[in-house]
């Protein structure tokens, strides 16, 4: 007869490990603003000579913008040498535009320099209400750049400076 069949077992069925996946991380609370001024240095007031655009004084500092150029005392004054020296090669290269045509504005400008002396970023901040005074500004800065390197008295590795041109045919 033939042999009775044995049941067998059923074969295991291989377990998977799963895998629970892992916590996100918790976000990071952001970063506790920098509650320290921005250094600020003032140029010393400057006469302008006949005919001389000069850089104008700036209103104290309202927010955190950067080093502020002051000055309508070209060649003269007190306050830091690298920044009276910084004015005075600006105002050199200071071309009034003859498209401009009589008119006289108020401009300002924010620079970022870095140690070397070199002019990494300058944007309008505002008008003089002439494109063409804000065009000769805009030009004196470039073609004063690049600057002297900074000073060791200035820290960081780059420093921030606002410059207001007061441009006029006169």
């Amino acid at each position: 007869p033939p042999a009775p069949k044995v049941k067998q077992p059923p074969a295991p069925v291989p377990q998977q490990l799963v895998k629970t996946p892992e916590p996100a991380p918790a976000p990071k609370p952001p970063a506790a603003p920098d509650k320290t001024p921005p250094q600020v240095a003032a140029l010393p007031p400057s006469s302008s000579n006949k005919g001389q655009p000069a850089l104008a004084p700036a209103r104290p500092n309202e927010d955190s913008s950067p080093v502020r150029v002051e000055s309508n005392m070209r060649g003269q004054g007190g306050g830091d040498r690298y920044l009276n020296e910084l004015r005075d090669d600006i105002v050199s290269n200071l071309i009034y535009p003859n498209a401009a045509r009589g008119e006289s504005g108020v401009a300002r400008y924010a620079m970022l320099v870095n140690r070397r002396g070199y002019l990494l970023q300058l944007r309008l901040v505002q008008t003089s209400g002439s494109t063409a005074l804000d065009r000769a500004g805009m030009d004196a800065i470039q073609n004063t750049a690049p600057f002297r390197p900074l000073p060791p008295n200035i820290m960081g590795e780059s420093i921030g400076i606002e410059a207001v041109l007061v441009i006029s045919p006169h």
